[in-house]
């Protein structure tokens, strides 16, 4: 299968389903063996490291940019599919870090 056989609504349904599947298999199987102090080392405090937030936040504004308004030679639809996939999976890596660290109080 090639990339230019896919569509977005195709692309954004396999990237939810994954961040769903990912954050189950967390929550249910990976994080409740751990104890607490370990389950804080794995997910710091975001005081702590505010700059990975922040290029999230970067990354997934300039893959929408190019997704959605730049018309220059680069964007060729393969390429347009895979940042639009990339930047729906740092959004939902982010939801799922808010998510899991709401659920565990960490």
């Amino acid at each position: 299968m090639k990339l230019s056989c896919l569509s977005f609504p195709q692309v954004a349904a396999a990237v939810t389903i994954l961040c769903a599947v990912n954050w189950a298999v967390l929550q249910f199987f990976f994080l409740p063996s751990l104890s607490e102090e370990q389950r804080r080392h794995i997910y710091p405090a975001w005081v702590h490291s505010p700059y990975i937030y922040a290029m999230c936040f970067a990354f997934t504004a300039c893959a929408f940019w190019f997704v959605f308004r730049y018309r220059g030679n680069p964007a060729t639809y393969e390429k347009r599919i895979t940042l639009f996939g990339m930047g729906l999976a740092t959004m939902g890596g982010l939801f799922m870090l808010t998510v899991l660290r709401a659920t565990w109080h960490i």
